[in-house]
């Protein structure tokens, strides 16, 4: 597999061994994890979301149809089995909105099938959560993050990891226009979310047992913090819906012969053709 280098058009690598040709790939399953050769996250959490719905399917019959079983030991169940196999090597992730959007409809799904949640019991994400006593996938994201962070952080500095981490080119110049997320990007803002200076976070992260506390605070004021904000982004979306059926009810579409009100353009229009007959 090669991956060009950014701007540089995709050519394949002509590699041989022994005078017998390689084929190229465009992705290439490493330790459980998939690399494309656009160094992008899609096709990863393409198959990371294949895997765990597998999972899920396997224990349907054993566990999620099984009555006998609690519904906190169903939820324990899908945490250790599911979100496992879910978000297996997230600690490297580079994510954009649209991947944590993919997670979380993954996770809403499946916990509302566990909690025998439909549709049309209207019940908010919120709250789902709220029953089963689960956090978010982007909230445990950050966690594992910030969490692995901190451990190469303590690492050596012969360490590999460690060398990626802080390591910088020294040629090279910025493309104009926007630029690709790195994960020095996604660590900051993970960083910021939490309430954590991304100027010294390394003092902090040298105490192992104070970086832990500090994360799993920090982690669930950003969760509720996350959740007091989609309950008002709710109300306000039901304040303006209150809105428009009002000025609905209140319509201009009355008719100028009979004042009946028609609440719409069409209904008028309908209505006014008795009276031209």
């Amino acid at each position: 597999m090669f991956q060009p280098a950014p701007g540089n058009a995709y050519v394949n690598p002509q590699v041989s061994i022994d005078g017998i040709p390689l084929n190229p790939v465009t992705e290439f399953c490493y330790l459980g994890s998939t690399l494309s050769n656009d160094a992008l996250l899609d096709k990863e959490i393409t198959h990371r979301i294949s895997k765990a719905s597998s999972s899920f399917r396997s224990l349907n019959e054993r566990v999620w149809k099984q009555h006998s079983i609690k519904t906190q030991t169903k939820v324990s169940v899908y945490k250790a089995v599911v979100l496992s196999n879910l978000l297996y090597g997230c600690e490297t992730w580079t994510c954009y909105r649209r991947h944590i959007k993919q997670l979380e409809q993954f996770h809403m799904r499946h916990l509302r099938a566990i909690l025998k949640i439909k549709w049309q019991d209207r019940i908010t994400n919120v709250e789902v959560l709220e029953r089963s006593r689960c956090s978010s996938v982007e909230a445990m994201i950050i966690a594992t993050q910030l969490r692995w962070a901190g451990h190469v952080t303590r690492m050596s500095d012969d360490r590999i990891p460690k060398q990626l981490l802080y390591g910088e080119l020294k040629e090279g110049k910025r493309s104009r226009g926007g630029q690709k997320k790195r994960y020095k990007d996604t660590l900051k803002h993970n960083l910021t979310v939490c309430n954590i200076n991304p100027d010294n976070w390394e003092t902090l992260a040298a105490d192992r047992d104070l970086w832990r506390r500090t994360l799993k605070n920090n982690t669930i004021l950003f969760e509720n913090r996350r959740r007091d904000i989609l309950t008002a982004k709710r109300e306000i979306r039901k304040q303006h819906q209150s809105q428009a059926a009002t000025m609905t009810l209140t319509s201009c579409f009355i008719c100028n012969h009979c004042n009946v009100d028609c609440h719409s353009r069409i209904g008028l229009f309908s209505h006014s053709r008795k009276h031209r007959t």
